[in-house]
């Protein structure tokens, strides 16, 4: 369960980093945003509240 969590979070911050670059003299749209922020407060739940021993 803890790798399910480390890639939920991964994948957030890859998202947030390829739509940073993708658009870099722009902003990154909000949909893009919203998604990454998404899937890394999903991993850090799981970690956080799941995981607890």
């Amino acid at each position: 369960m803890c790798w399910l969590a480390k890639i939920f979070q991964a994948a957030g911050l890859a998202l947030m980093a390829w739509g940073f670059i993708k658009n870099f003299p722009n902003l990154m749209p909000h949909n893009i945003f919203l998604i990454a922020a998404l899937f890394f407060i999903i991993g850090w739940v799981v970690q956080t509240h799941m995981l607890r021993k």
